[in-house]
């Protein structure tokens, strides 16, 4: 609809569920139907027309955390099991994928965020976030745990590519579904390594503030470097 006088301009239909934010960037609407019993499915729509340009389907997807746009590309991730998931990346211009990712326990609150360097990928196991960087074919490198000294503050920045380490990237938030802790080690079924949030046991909201990933959990919110994984508690400043 328009946004001084509310008019629609156009409506469509979607199968099962859509109960998370949309993504729109790059004359594209981007949004992930759900449904427990049927394939997931990203849908793109133009912007101006609402006309339908792509459907990609994720044949063992089933519950999503929306969508996030970045770069020329859409990214979600999905469960495929109880206790399994994926991060995808489909190209916005033709709905083609181009990476997926494995990731364990996928908390499905909200969608991946980008940050400089790559995409913060909301996975339930020990409330932790696994960062999957420089997107080759869907493979994830590793991401070192620092003590900084200092933080940074500003205002919200627009949504950027995973693969531009000068910008900053956009914010997602939600309802987070889940994610229990767990004891044992941070290492993600990928490889790379993960950054427990021992502040809380769930993820309720995540937004990006120029390099700092502020995350509210259900005890404190704690602070994540953008481009170094740092976990510093919010109350400790």
């Amino acid at each position: 609809m328009s946004l001084t006088g509310g008019v629609e301009q156009w409506a469509v239909d979607l199968r099962g569920e859509a109960h998370h934010p949309l993504a729109a960037g790059n004359g594209f609407v981007a949004v992930v139907d759900d449904d427990p019993f049927e394939p997931l499915r990203c849908n793109a729509y133009d912007l101006e027309t609402g006309e339908l340009e792509w459907r990609y389907s994720l044949e063992d997807g089933r519950r999503t955390g929306g969508a996030t746009i970045a770069g020329g590309t859409v990214y979600f991730v999905a469960t495929t099991g109880s206790r399994s998931g994926r991060v995808v990346g489909v190209g916005l211009e033709d709905g083609l994928e181009r990476l997926s990712l494995d990731v364990d326990n996928p908390a499905i609150g909200y969608g991946p965020v980008p940050v400089p360097g790559g995409l913060f990928v909301p996975d339930g196991a020990s409330s932790r976030l696994v960062t999957a960087e420089a997107f080759d074919g869907g493979s994830s490198a590793e991401s070192d745990s620092t003590d900084s000294d200092s933080t940074e503050t500003g205002t919200e920045s627009e949504d950027t590519s995973p693969e531009d380490a000068e910008s900053t990237g956009g914010s997602t938030a939600g309802d987070d579904d889940g994610g229990s802790t767990t004891d044992g080690d941070s290492s993600a079924a990928d490889g790379s390594e993960a950054s427990p949030d021992d502040s809380g046991w769930e993820l309720p909201s995540l937004s990006v503030i120029e390099s700092i990933v502020v995350i509210s959990t259900s005890l404190a919110s704690v602070l994540y470097g953008a481009v170094r994984v740092a976990a510093r508690s919010a109350v400790d400043e």
